[in-house]
């Protein structure tokens, strides 16, 4: 799930993952602030501090409520919203196929020694027209 706060530096909407509330993040600047909860327990705001700070917290209450934002944030609330949720991961079906080519092989390679003989103790099968060694008498 996500969570879109403004950056405390730039008041810019970031979305992050609600597993990122407390952790370091960068803005569109790249910047670090962290993703605090509300002092209210109700909603999250952006400060420039782990813990959070009172003023980060007034700063993001007054531009919810519509104070003037910083010239950097006007070009952005066209629905601009910097997002700071990463690279999303491939689902894995490329690893699964390599494992299930590299184990068909593997089975083929071992049936192919079964077959021959060499897995069963015995001796390979001659592959084509070869001559019968000489024994003297």
């Amino acid at each position: 799930m996500s969570i879109t706060v403004r950056s405390p530096h730039s008041g810019v909407p970031v979305t992050v993952r609600t597993e990122d509330v407390g952790r370091a993040l960068r803005d569109e600047s790249g910047r670090v602030f962290y993703v605090v909860a509300k002092s209210e327990g109700e909603g999250h705001y952006g400060s420039r501090v782990r813990g959070g700070s009172e003023a980060d917290e007034a700063r993001s209450a007054g531009w919810d409520a519509g104070e003037a934002l910083p010239a950097v944030a006007e070009g952005g609330e066209g629905g601009v919203v910097h997002d700071a949720r990463g690279v999303q991961r491939r689902s894995g079906v490329g690893v699964w196929v390599v494992v299930l080519v590299v184990v068909a092989g593997l089975a083929a390679g071992g049936w192919w020694l079964w077959r021959s003989g060499v897995l069963a103790g015995g001796e390979a099968e001659p592959v084509g027209d070869v001559p019968a060694a000489e024994v003297s008498p």
